[in-house]
């Protein structure tokens, strides 16, 4: 049973205790979880990244990968805007609420901004939606009966030596090949890192840190999950609170 389902049924128990007298004296409870309506919109555009640029990502409720490309010269940003709903009106009407900004650096801001708050209306817990994880992206496979649910999947490429900030809501972060001193967290997900060549700080709420062929240093703190590192070359400070802790 995978972890998303094993949360939820735990959820189910919870629910079903707390009600158990009132179910004696003839109160039922009913919970159903109906197969959403689903609009998806995915778009790619481009962006400078001129020297010492920084990429500034944040993102309500989805999930967010950055790739260093060593033959990339600017940003590529891939938006995928997902809208689930009971109807497919409601769900083509939230896709609408859905509003994603990217602002480029400029001699003001030397920063590329990428910008994805949670529509206002929707839910951010994930009680209220069954969902999986698929490639490092969150997949939702049924939501509660009157619940809407927007998620932003972004993946973004970026030339080398660009520091990297990202803060993410609800589900998984993802970095590959960073090179500058970063920091990635996530709210409620994962994160995972692979090949970086810099100092990173990762920092999760409610999942797990996994950190990969890293050089350089690390700081991460879990609070409510392991940490995995594997392959590392440099230090490490390593906290977590309710997991454990692997270094291999």
């Amino acid at each position: 049973m995978k972890r998303s389902m094993v949360r939820l049924c735990m959820a189910a128990v919870m629910v079903c205790t707390a009600f158990a007298a009132w179910a004696c004296n003839g109160f039922s409870l009913s919970l159903s979880f109906v197969v959403p309506k689903q609009v998806v919109d995915t778009k790619t555009q481009s962006a400078a990244m001129p020297a010492a640029a920084g990429l500034i990502i944040e993102n309500g409720s989805g999930s967010t990968r950055v790739v260093v490309d060593p033959a990339a010269t600017q940003a590529t940003i891939q938006i995928t805007r997902v809208a689930l709903a009971e109807t497919l009106e409601e769900a083509n009407d939230l896709l609408d609420d859905i509003v994603v900004t990217v602002d480029e650096p400029d001699g003001a801001d030397n920063n590329l901004r990428i910008i994805a708050p949670t529509p206002p209306g929707v839910t951010d817990s994930a009680g209220d939606f069954q969902f999986d994880l698929e490639d490092d992206e969150l997949i939702v496979t049924g939501i509660l009966s009157a619940r809407r649910v927007a998620l932003v999947r972004l993946k973004i490429t970026i030339p080398p030596v660009h520091a990297v900030l990202v803060t993410q809501g609800n589900g998984p972060v993802r970095g590959d090949g960073i090179d500058a001193d970063s920091s990635l967290s996530a709210n409620n997900g994962e994160v995972r890192v692979f090949n970086a060549k810099a100092k990173l700080t990762l920092r999760t709420e409610n999942g797990r840190i996994e950190d990969r062929s890293h050089t350089g240093m690390l700081d991460a703190v879990a609070n409510n999950g392991p940490i995995e590192v594997v392959g590392m070359m440099g230090s490490a400070l390593l906290r977590t609170i309710n997991g454990r802790i692997q270094l291999d």
